[in-house]
């Protein structure tokens, strides 16, 4: 058995939302060291350029922005990926947005927006790219970004985050049964808190921070580089038959 071909992602092209932030550019940089080609997507298409610009070098890498909130953009930039790199072997949803809200102080707009960018913007990539694996006919991995949040409530006001995040769950769990006919492969990465600017309110609070690390039996959050191993298992041969999980990679948070 050759267990370093089972994370090889040689001849494998990836397309990653939120490939800009902390976590996207940390999974885009491992998905290209383990040899993929990778199509980096964002919102703001500067955060694009400055990523392709600083994985220059270390692989195919290609800038693709677009709003996930809007199927025609998404569409778009998919259509665009697979011009550039011939098809997409694996998605990953990094894109999100965090509020923390108390939920009587909550404005239904905030509700929306986050519903939208966590939800919305996690179905409409995977709908774009299952549909051309499944024209394609040769699967492929699809690896959603859930919480910790979406499982366990928190006193300082997760309503629409954690909400989110626990639909999010779900929609793996039914994107990866509707779609295991087609040999596609829909997992989700449930993290607790990661050292990214979305995490910025709770680390440079020192207050928040100790109620935070306090909930974390490491008593730290993660570095974004300590999610890539999960990200390269679900995307290589290792994970084929594993589908519909939520693997949360949370420093013992949900042990107990």
């Amino acid at each position: 058995m050759n267990i370093a071909a089972q994370f090889d992602l040689s001849g494998k092209t990836a397309f990653i939302t939120g490939g800009g932030g902390g976590l996207g550019a940390a999974v885009a940089e491992a998905y290209l060291a383990a040899g993929a080609a990778v199509a980096i997507s964002d919102i703001d298409a500067w955060r694009v350029d400055a990523a392709v610009q600083r994985l220059a070098g270390k692989g195919t890498v290609i800038g693709v922005p677009a709003d996930v909130t809007d199927a025609g953009s998404v569409g778009e930039a998919v259509a665009a990926a697979i011009r550039s790199l011939g098809k997409i072997d694996i998605l990953f949803t990094a894109a999100g947005f965090a509020r923390r809200t108390a939920a009587v102080d909550l404005d239904p707009e905030e509700f929306d927006r986050i519903m939208a960018i966590n939800v919305k913007g996690t179905f409409l990539p995977a709908q774009a790219v299952a549909r051309d694996m499944i024209a394609r006919g040769g699967g492929g991995k699809i690896i959603t970004i859930g919480s910790v949040r979406g499982l366990v409530g928190h006193p300082l006001g997760y309503v629409s985050y954690g909400t989110s995040k626990g639909a999010v769950h779900l929609l793996t769990r039914q994107l990866a049964t509707e779609w295991a006919q087609h040999r596609i492969n829909v997992n989700c990465i449930a993290p607790s808190v990661i050292r990214t600017p979305l995490a910025d309110f709770i680390l440079k609070n020192p207050e928040v921070r100790d109620l935070f690390m306090s909930r974390i039996p490491f008593n730290r959050p993660a570095e974004p580089e300590e999610l890539v191993g999960t990200a390269i298992y679900l995307a290589g041969r290792a994970s084929d038959f594993v589908t519909g999980q939520i693997l949360f990679v949370d420093g013992g948070s949900t042990a107990g």
